[in-house]
């Protein structure tokens, strides 16, 4: 094996490595994976570091003459891309679950903090400005949940293939979605907090973390201009296979 790859999460802490490696014709059908240890010789693991999201232990992979016996291949030479693909519904799963119980617990917090926090002789809450927000994060909110349980049944009812054809696009709209509802409540609920928001600790320590996050689930999986693409190239090729036009 020869190359490299960034964005490993986990990687600084990973004793194997799950590869995706040409070993075929250019193209998706030249693609195998492997399971290659992570002490195998020629192999170097640098940390990357990534704003906000040190734990993460994200790393950059060197594969310089990296010898892999033939035993560590996972399903069948060549045919590793239909693994990938098998993976990606799972991990925007993932994150757009991350994504709205982040922003549940910017809501929560902007109402809690909204009850106590006094300004010009009376509670935030007070101010129709800040109910408004407040609405406003509480709509997406309760939307975004409502779409990511509908899809959590369909994830549970449908049969594989099923679940292939009918569930990837919707996946990666409800992917564009989530992180478009969390940038929202993370804004919203900075301007609710104000200088609070600011602070390390304090008042705002709750919604700290969830707000310098938002990025880090915004890009892993997909940023949403891909996502939207996918989706849109997904609902055009349907429609040319069933629509009458």
């Amino acid at each position: 094996m020869n190359g490299n790859k960034k964005w490993i999460t986990n990687g600084t802490y990973a004793d194997y490595f799950v590869t995706a490696v040409v070993t075929g014709k250019p193209g998706q059908h030249g693609i195998s994976f492997l399971l290659v240890d992570g002490n195998i010789a020629g192999l170097s693991v640098r940390k990357v570091a990534v704003r906000d999201a040190d734990v993460s232990g994200t790393a950059y992979l060197d594969f310089d003459n990296c010898l892999v016996p033939a035993s560590r291949l996972i399903g069948l030479e060549n045919e590793g891309f239909r693994l990938i693909m098998h993976n990606f519904n799972h991990e925007r799963f993932y994150l757009v679950t991350a994504c709205a119980r982040l922003s549940r617990v910017c809501l929560e917090e902007s109402i809690k903090y909204a009850l106590v926090r006094e300004t010009f002789g009376r509670p935030l809450a007070e101010h129709q400005a800040v109910r408004m927000k407040l609405a406003s994060m509480m709509r997406a909110v309760e939307q975004l949940q409502t779409w990511l349980e509908f899809v959590v049944y369909q994830m549970c009812t449908m049969d594989h293939e099923e679940a292939n054809l009918k569930i990837g696009d919707v996946m990666c709209l409800l992917k564009s979605q989530s992180s478009k509802v969390y940038e929202h409540c993370a804004r919203e609920t900075t301007q609710i907090f104000g200088g609070n928001a600011l602070y390390i600790g304090g008042k705002g320590s709750k919604i700290e973390g969830a707000v310098m996050q938002v990025k880090a689930y915004q890009i892993p999986g997909g940023a949403e201009d891909v996502m939207d693409d996918y989706a849109a190239r997904a609902a055009l090729k349907m429609a040319r296979r069933m629509a009458k036009l």
